[in-house]
């Protein structure tokens, strides 16, 4: 595969920002997906500026992961508050100068009913597709899964279809996380509905119960039968990392990647060729 390849910030061992320049060039990776978990740290205005300095001089895209916790869940009672978020994501993503942010669709508030948060974190999407539309960026929503919460949303194949309604090809997609698809158990099936709008990706390993981001080939996924079914949906996107750089199997995946082709076909037994 030529696709080019990443890493999520939060799992690059770094302290200072440019040793994650550092580490790109080191594996030869050429997009860093910053992560925020909540408060505004590398979309700090005076760090989003040496973020872009760096990018720019060393080539590496920028990508950002929204926050999605507490007040920075789209599923929120109050539409206004909603559409806060919303809008604080893209204006972090927009000061990084990102080109694609990934967000989560959030958590189901308390008292509130699953299908009313649904609808209320598609309301707030809409709102940060239209601001991402002007800066330029696509929006890329996230399987998730309810390992962490039974209240958290985007674990089925049916809330990513609801989100993607909300999001234009034009404006983005979607992102697969693989080791959440393959705790709920959907890798397949939303790969063969929504492969044609898959934009990002997440790679890392599961056990199929826990979200450990595990190095590949220490869980449950297939990841040659996973290579193949992106090859044959032609999605060129990045393959973005999201397991320890310390464990050190990232050339080894890579190599791995850069391997991957189309699964060979399986010639057809005697009976089946007979008139």
């Amino acid at each position: 595969m030529k696709n080019p390849i990443g890493a999520v910030s939060c799992h690059l061992s770094f302290t200072e920002i440019e040793q994650a320049f550092v580490l790109a060039a080191a594996y030869d990776l050429t997009q860093i997906e910053w992560f925020e978990s909540t408060e505004p740290r590398y979309s700090l205005p005076e760090i989003a500026v040496g973020i872009r300095r760096l990018s720019a001089q060393r080539g590496v895209r920028i990508g950002f992961h929204a926050p999605y916790l507490g007040a920075w869940s789209l599923a929120q009672p109050d539409p206004k508050q909603g559409d806060r978020a919303a809008r604080d994501m893209i204006d972090r993503a927009a000061r990084l100068g990102a080109s694609l942010v990934t967000v989560h669709l959030g958590t189901t508030p308390p008292g509130m009913e699953r299908c009313a948060a649904l609808d209320a974190a598609c309301r707030a999407l809409s709102t940060a597709v239209r601001r991402a539309a002007d800066h330029g960026i696509r929006i890329a929503v996230e399987n998730f899964t309810r390992s962490h919460s039974p209240l958290d949303l985007g674990d089925t194949v049916e809330e990513i279809a609801r989100a993607l309604d909300v999001v234009p090809p034009a404006n983005g997609g979607w992102t697969l996380d693989t080791g959440h698809a393959a705790i709920s158990g959907n890798l397949d099936e939303l790969l063969s509905r929504f492969g044609h709008r898959l934009v990002n990706t997440h790679l890392h390993d599961s056990d199929g119960r826990t979200d450990g981001h595990l190095p590949p080939g220490d869980g449950a996924i297939d990841w040659d039968v996973l290579f193949s079914k992106l090859v044959e949906s032609g999605y060129a996107g990045p393959m973005t990392l999201e397991f320890p750089e310390r464990s050190g199997r990232y050339p080894e995946f890579i190599s791995r990647i850069r391997r991957a082709g189309p699964a060979p076909a399986v010639a057809a037994d005697s009976e089946s060729r007979a008139p």
